[in-house]
């Protein structure tokens, strides 16, 4: 009687099953989301790279009342970026998901290094 109640307890019932799916799920969900945003970040520093080339570091923000925006930005030399560059640059980040960044101090975006990001270049 006891192999009987050990075989039982061994198969797991639809419920762990769906939990346990329900968990992978949650895992893959996680991963793919970083690699999104990261991709989402290396593609807006290419394309600011090529559109507003002075800009090095920029900050940005989804935590205002707006879309994603651009709280700082640096040139090469450490001074402000000029204004064509600047708003070549916020046009772009506008594009981003806000709730990718709605962290409070913002998030820094070195260009070069989120360009490199993607090998395929």
């Amino acid at each position: 009687m006891s192999s009987i109640l050990k075989d039982q307890a061994a198969e797991p019932s639809p419920v762990d099953e769906l939990d346990r799916l329900v968990s992978l799920l949650e895992c893959i969900e996680k991963k793919t989301s970083r690699e999104l945003r990261s991709a989402r970040l290396a593609s807006a520093a290419l394309r600011i790279q090529s559109t507003a080339p002075s800009i090095r570091e920029i900050v940005i923000s989804g935590a205002g009342t707006e879309g994603t925006e651009i709280i700082s930005a640096l040139s090469d030399a450490g001074q402000n970026v000029p204004a064509q560059d600047l708003e070549a640059a916020a046009g772009i980040i506008a594009t981003l998901p806000k709730k990718d960044f709605i962290h409070p101090a913002g998030t820094r975006l070195v260009i070069a290094e989120a360009s490199a990001w993607w090998p395929g270049q």
